[in-house]
């Protein structure tokens, strides 16, 4: 699985602003973090507060990721039956492209909030500061 991530998605660890994948294993053990394994990649759990939320992070590893919505559709109801939260959130970077965006409605996930000027831009040096929006799906 590490193997995969460091392989496969070395812009995803960029994006999310680690340095090499030492960091982010870091930082996993550090914000005691889970990892669901996808048909096409993984979902980085954290962020947990019991009985109010978790942050999910997509990491896609196969570019079937879009296709595969209803295996998606049943894993985050298993995590929405056997997690102790009201909401699943993910944020989503508004240089992300708009796929998924629309598997996010697919799956009854609903824009909540646009952070203005929130998240680092590791990308483009010309934007320090780029917004990101906030995606909810309720229990």
């Amino acid at each position: 699985m590490y193997n995969d991530i460091a392989d496969k998605a070395p812009r995803w660890l960029q994006l999310m602003g680690y340095e090499s994948f030492n960091t982010f294993a870091l930082s996993l053990v550090k914000h005691d973090a889970g990892i669901v394994k996808l048909p096409s990649g993984y979902l980085i759990l954290d962020d947990y507060v019991p009985g109010v939320r978790v942050t999910a992070h997509p990491c896609f590893t196969e570019k079937t990721a879009f296709r595969g919505i209803e295996s998606l559709r049943g894993i985050l109801h298993q995590l929405l039956l056997e997690l102790p939260v009201a909401r699943l959130q993910i944020c989503v970077s508004e240089v992300a492209g708009h796929s998924i965006r629309r598997v996010l409605r697919e799956l009854g996930f609903h824009k909540e909030a646009t952070l203005q000027s929130y998240t680092i831009n590791r990308c483009d040096t010309k934007h320090p500061l780029i917004s990101s929006d906030v995606w909810v799906i309720f229990k």
